[in-house]
């Protein structure tokens, strides 16, 4: 086999590779949040995740711009053709790729504000029986569902 065909050959797989793992790591940012004992027992930071990420683009980057300079060399215009037509591919998945990172991050903001207000709103309740040394409002006898306000401005 031709050396150009194998080095094409080589970066084709080295690209399905680092495409799924940034994948992987775009997966993990949309889901970044979504659970505290999920994010203590994950070892990756968002910041981290999101190195990951844009290393894996870069490296998704270099190789479309390897194929790039390896397609005119391949030995017959058919492989020629197919390696441009693959380029126009690739670049259209690093496009994705970036688009479904910015989503990602936004949805991981939104879950940590989430997580933030239900933590907030499990102390906010915490505080108020410590102070009122009352049930919470949620839990009524009558079955009506409560439905107080609390002296120090916490809503239920």
């Amino acid at each position: 086999m031709d050396e150009v065909v194998e080095a094409v050959e080589k970066a084709k797989k080295e690209w399905d590779e680092a495409y799924a793992k940034t994948q992987a790591h775009i997966k993990a940012i949309e889901n970044y949040g979504k659970s505290r004992e999920e994010k203590e027992k994950s070892s990756n930071s968002l910041q981290r995740l999101n190195g990951l990420a844009q290393d894996g683009l870069n490296l998704l980057n270099s190789l479309h711009l390897k194929l790039d300079l390896l397609a005119p060399q391949l030995p017959t215009s058919d492989q020629v053709q197919s390696a441009q037509s693959l380029l126009q591919s690739w670049k259209k998945e690093c496009n994705n790729l970036r688009l479904s990172l910015r989503n990602a991050n936004l949805q991981a903001k939104a879950n940590m504000r989430k997580a933030a207000q239900e933590e907030n709103k499990g102390w906010n309740d915490i505080c108020c029986r410590k102070h009122h040394r009352e049930p919470p409002p949620y839990s009524s006898t009558d079955g009506s569902g409560g439905g107080k306000k609390c002296k120090h401005s916490h809503d239920f």
